[in-house]
């Protein structure tokens, strides 16, 4: 397994492609071969206008990999060529550059896509071609023109077990390959195992990820941005299978009025003609379609004669076409899925043309092509609800042909439109519901089951089989700002069904309470999930309880026991070899978003490595330890990496500490912070949120090694982040402070400022 380097700048293809002598060009990356475990990294900061066509394959456990080196922005691929030398003005008013071998479909000024329009009578914010010439509506002298001139700028055909990492991908000029349709990558012919990461992608002719071929399967997309295409952002086509499409972002595609007939279909993410079992989780969709105001646009998530397409916790608003649908036309090309836990708001446009049908959801099936959906948790509000131009009514859901529908634990709120209601149903579909809410501010309070309206939830469920659910306002945190969690005393916590689900769109547990909430968030009670208690009764050799509701009981192993920190009060005494706690893998462990770890620790000597003193897994999704410079440490694994943050304090041996280690996501600023003996000590930024896994949280223990040497007492976890009066308050009213203060036990906590003398803390 080797390593090669790419410096558009200082290298030189006649060099070995080491870090000190890299290649210089991407031609030189085609024409080698590769063996598997390979790695290829181009120089951040840098631009290769050309097009990579990965040449070789890898290996299952060995892939080859493109990524990036160095410090700065990602490395840049682009498709399109900067254009200079202009001339004109001509009588038109525009200027021209001739001598255009191939064509441009697309044309960026600036780093973004403008409109093409007719030569001779350009607009000022538009280009054309006509003859091997490029014309501009406007002076490019204070701009940046580039001209589409190549396919794809990353192209994998054929090729398999390959990762592509940590690279920007722009200025695709695709007309070639229709079916995977990649404006800027483009993955078909019998490609597998193949993974996208960090990729950004954008300013392109078509998709900005396109994947399509019968044999194309295992491909796995996460941590991407897409925005300003032609076509949609993301899309898989022509048969793809076994796929994952997670953490991503997808924006402004098909909003040009050129983009109008020009082939795309202007949605965010298309899955359309016969693939299989492909999951889209955890990413953003919005602002697309606003250019197609003659063809009209998809939703924002497309489903298209496919199967097994789950579509969770994505958040699909303002996109001009509408939320999402699940659509056959064709007999033998059913589609199916599950589309659950997904925020659908703000959607639809009064522009689209005349037959549009905008709605929240759309599930459609013909004969032979039968349509099978589960609609579970989700929330859909003030979406344009329309039949544009037929003054006939329709539904935020609208269900119709060949179509089996179960709709569950929903909450449908303020349709928009004269002729809007909640749900529009067909009595040729299979309608299995319960245990939704439904609202409006306005007079749409009605349902319309077989163009028939029905004015009250008692005469909706009497037509319809509905049973068990609400005609209440939902009680959204700030609908307005598109936060749709519920407030305390909603009439939705508790009142939804069990569907087999058990994260929320925060990934936070469900049920959370005595059963499921209805919609797309549980309201998630702030309370302490473990708590390891200081009584003696509850520090034995073989159990250390849990005081949290959530049972979480720790299980001593190896070198560790229970030992006397004070009369009555009890900790742990870990040997630094082989002694740790298990305190499981219960899911109200999992946090994402806002999460406290607290600890009294006491070292007694140092490893030389890093002494854990709590985690949760490997790698760890949370941890606060003693790193191997002797400093107390926080830290939390997100999308970016781990977020390390020191607390500037090295231990002294034999001395307490009262440590804390806090994250809130929703923090401007500020996020993780660490307290040492009731002081803040630092602070980082980082709003990503924990990725969490399913293994336990070890205390005194990482699950590879790095036992701690030393006492632990008060271990504690909150979902959620203390405020530093909390963890002064926190620390004062510990027995253990009292103890080291030399108070009596019973005697309420004091702020008076303290010291401690040898054996114990030291709070400055």
């Amino acid at each position: 397994m080797a390593s090669y380097y790419v410096d558009a700048t200082l290298g030189d293809d006649s060099n070995p492609g080491t870090i000190t002598q890299p290649w210089k060009t991407i031609s030189k990356v085609n024409s080698s071969s590769f063996n598997p475990g390979d790695k290829i990294y181009f120089k951040r900061g840098e631009i290769w206008r050309e097009r990579l066509t990965v040449p070789s394959s890898g290996l299952d456990g060995n892939p080859i990999t493109f990524g990036a080196y160095g410090t700065g922005d990602k490395p840049k691929i682009s498709g399109a060529d900067v254009v200079t030398d202009w001339s004109g003005p001509d009588v038109n008013g525009e200027y021209y550059k001739s001598g255009f071998a191939t064509g441009p479909y697309v044309v960026l000024r600036d780093g973004s896509r403008i409109s093409k329009g007719t030569v001779g009578s350009l607009g000022a914010n538009e280009w054309g071609y006509d003859s091997g010439t490029l014309y501009l509506g406007f002076d490019p002298s204070s701009h940046t023109i580039e001209a589409g001139q190549r396919t794809s700028p990353i192209t994998i055909n054929g090729k398999s077990y390959i990762t592509i990492e940590n690279i920007t991908v722009y200025g695709g000029n695709n007309r070639a390959d229709t079916d995977a349709a990649g404006g800027n990558i483009c993955i078909y012919g019998a490609s597998n195992n193949i993974i996208l990461n960090y990729i950004t992608s954008y300013g392109c002719h078509f998709s900005g990820i396109g994947i399509g071929d019968s044999d194309v399967s295992d491909i796995t997309i996460s941590n991407v941005t897409v925005y300003d295409t032609l076509g949609a952002g993301i899309r898989f086509a022509s048969g793809v299978t076994n796929s994952t499409l997670s953490n991503f972002t997808v924006h402004d595609c098909a909003m040009l009025p050129s983009d109008d007939g020009a082939g795309g279909n202007g949605g965010g993410v298309e899955i359309i003609s016969d693939c299989d079992n492909i999951s889209v989780s955890s990413g953003e969709v919005y602002n697309t379609g606003a250019g197609l105001t003659s063809q009209g646009a998809d939703p924002g998530v497309a489903v298209y004669e496919s199967t097994n397409i789950d579509i969770t916790k994505v958040k699909i608003h303002d996109c001009y076409g509408g939320g999402a649908y699940y659509r056959s036309v064709t007999a033998g090309h059913p589609s199916s899925g599950n589309f659950v836990y997904n925020i659908v708001c703000n959607n639809g446009n009064t522009s689209m043309p005349s037959g549009s049908i905008l709605v929240g959801l759309r599930a459609q099936g013909v004969t032979d092509a039968r349509v099978t959906v589960n609609v579970y948790n989700n929330v859909f509000c003030n979406n344009l609800v329309d039949y544009v131009g037929q003054n006939d009514r329709m539904g935020m859901v609208y269900a119709s042909g060949e179509t089996t529908i179960n709709f569950k634990n929903n909450i449908l709120k303020d349709p928009i439109g004269d002729y809007s209601c909640y749900m529009f149903i067909r009595s040729s579909v299979t309608y299995v519901a319960s245990n939704n809410c439904y609202h409006t501010t306005g007079s749409n309070n009605r349902w319309s089951w077989d163009f028939s309206y029905k004015y009250s939830l008692s005469e909706w469920e009497s037509v319809s089989g509905e049973t068990n659910s609400l005609n209440q306002d939902p009680s959204f945190v700030d609908p307005d700002n598109g936060d749709f969690r519920l407030k305390v005393g909603s009439p939705c916590i508790d009142a939804g069904t069990n569907v087999g689900l058990d994260r929320d769109f925060n990934y936070n547990p469900v049920p959370w309470g005595a059963g499921v909430d209805i919609g797309a968030f549980e309201l998630i009670r702030r309370i302490t999930v473990l708590s390891l208690s200081h009584n003696s009764l509850d520090c034995r050799l073989n159990k250390w309880t849990d005081l949290s509701r959530f049972h979480n009981h720790g299980v001593p192993h190896s070198g560790v026991r229970p030992c006397v920190v004070a009369p009555g009060i009890m900790g742990y005494w870990f040997d630094g070899n082989s002694g740790y706690v298990d305190c499981g893998n219960n899911k109200s462990l999992d946090i994402i978003d806002t999460i406290t770890i607290k600890a009294w620790v006491k070292v007694k000597g140092w490893t030389g490595s890093n002494q854990l003193l709590v985690s949760k897994g490997s790698p760890s999704a949370y941890s606060l330890f003693l790193a191997n410079n002797s400093n107390f440490r926080f830290e939390i694994r997100t999308g970016s990496g781990f977020q390390t943050l020191d607390s500037l304090v090295q231990p002294v041996s034999g001395r307490w500490y009262h440590l804390v280690g806090t994250y809130n996501r929703a923090l401007p600023s500020d996020n993780l912070k660490v307290y040492v003996n009731g002081a803040f000590k630092n602070s980082m930024d980082n709003t990503e949120g924990v990725i969490t896994n399913d293994e336990p949280v070890y205390v005194g223990r990482h699950p590879t090694g790095l036992y701690f040497n030393g006492t632990i007492a008060e271990p504690c976890i909150y979902n959620r982040a203390l405020s530093a009066d909390e963890v002064r308050e926190n620390m004062y009213r510990s027995p253990i402070y009292r103890m080291l203060r030399g108070l009596p036990h019973s005697m309420i906590y004091t702020k008076v400022p303290w010291k401690q003398t040898q054996g114990g803390i030291y709070a400055p």
